[in-house]
């Protein structure tokens, strides 16, 4: 299996296991569940970068580093919980969605943005455009949505945005803004 594969790996891991819980408790909750999954990606990171290591003294290979750029964009880029009413969820930047038919006032907020799964017409502060319709919000809204079908998309209380491979906050993108307000 090739690093790629194993980064893919741990990254459904980390989906499946934020795919278990379901809350009727409050966004904290939802946010400290999230802390906790983020803590043991890191450590499957981290314990991945041991073994590729130890391959390499013992192969005589050269050595993989998954902290330089070749490989950021293998990892979950942002990972959010989201709560509407009585019912929690979780999004990640893994993956898209292939029917946003099915919830349209969502899907109509999207396409002011740019058709789906195309660059946005709104830049970040970096100069890029994010994918419209990639985005952890979006993912945990639909999810959410999926839930319960009454969710009102302006109304859902998000918990901090999440850098998955270090736990570091981030600040939402214009796109999120754009759809769900600066929460």
């Amino acid at each position: 299996m090739n690093t790629e594969d194993l980064i893919k790996d741990f990254n459904k891991k980390f989906e499946s296991r934020l795919s278990t819980y379901l809350t009727k408790k409050d966004i904290r909750r939802i946010d400290n569940f999230l802390k906790n999954q983020i803590g043991k990606y890191i450590q499957d990171i981290e314990q991945l970068q041991k073994e590729l290591f130890n391959y390499k003294k013992t192969k005589k290979a050269r050595f993989i580093d998954l902290s330089t750029k070749e490989y950021h964009r293998s990892f979950i880029a942002c990972a959010i919980g989201a709560k509407y009413k009585n019912v929690g969820t979780f999004g990640t930047t893994v993956g898209h969605i292939s029917n946003f038919n099915n919830y349209l006032p969502l899907y109509r907020m999207l396409l002011k943005l740019g058709e789906i799964g195309k660059k946005s017409s709104l830049k970040e502060k970096n100069g890029r455009r994010n994918t419209v319709g990639r985005c952890a919000e979006v993912k945990a809204s639909y999810s959410l949505f999926n839930k319960d079908k009454s969710t009102n998309f302006s109304q859902i209380e998000f918990t901090n945005a999440y850098r998955p491979r270090t736990l570091q906050i981030i600040e939402r993108c214009n796109n999120c803004k754009s759809v769900f307000g600066n929460v």
